[in-house]
């Protein structure tokens, strides 16, 4: 082949790849945004949710980490406030997906044995604060810290399961209203155990006790 030929052939093969690379860069499917990633963390907070406490892995440990933390597997409370100004929602999540909805399983047990579910809420929140994984060194389990001979007593065989744990320390709760006929004296026997609060008549004479009691009936009613 003629190398002048050769030459102008390479030439134009050269000015296509060029022109061909112009016209990609201008077109709509290179110039659109990348999508927005619609997983993990990102999708949940685009939903209006607010991480309220990241947890551990693994069962029996309660030391927070970093709430802004996005790792694959991590569990984490979120909470939902409605834009109509109702009342605040809690979810689990693992590895950004939503596996329940706390408030709903709340709601369901507050309702089943006749409680505001706003009570039980306040009673999880002293409690262990959101955690499902919360062990006290006393040995109390879970989002309501069902000690386990107690957990036993009332048909909870995991008490690490949110549903289970909530389901049991509503029972027990609605249980010590009952008995007590009344919130406070209910939220007593709920901290120290119904036997103290017979033996003093009352809320126990316990720090613990006294603090705990006046310190859900407060944010409960607003009374001090």
């Amino acid at each position: 082949m003629c190398p002048v030929r050769h030459l102008w052939i390479l030439s134009f093969l050269a000015l296509l790849s060029v022109l061909s690379l112009g016209w990609l860069e201008r077109s709509p499917a290179a110039r659109r945004t990348p999508e927005p990633d619609s997983s993990g963390l990102s999708r949940l907070l685009s939903h209006g949710l607010v991480p309220y406490r990241s947890l551990p892995e693994g069962r029996h440990q309660v030391e927070p980490t970093d709430p802004a933390a996005d790792s694959e597997g991590a569990a984490m409370v979120f909470i939902f406030h409605p834009p109509d100004g109702g009342a605040p929602r809690f979810y689990y999540s693992r590895g950004g997906e939503i596996e329940q909805d706390l408030s709903a399983v709340i709601e369901s047990e507050a309702a089943r044995h006749g409680l505001d579910p706003r009570l039980v809420e306040l009673v999880i929140r002293h409690e262990s604060n959101f955690d499902p994984y919360a062990h006290s060194p006393a040995g109390a389990q879970g989002l309501m810290q069902l000690m386990p001979e107690t957990a036993a007593a009332l048909g909870v065989s995991d008490p690490f399961d949110p549903a289970q744990n909530v389901a049991g320390g509503t029972s027990y709760l609605a249980a010590q209203i009952e008995r007590f006929g009344d919130v406070r004296l209910a939220l007593a026997a709920y901290n120290a155990g119904p036997g103290a609060v017979l033996q003093h008549g009352g809320v126990p004479p316990y720090a613990e006790t006294q603090n705990y009691v006046a310190s859900i009936w407060r944010d409960y009613t607003g009374e001090p």
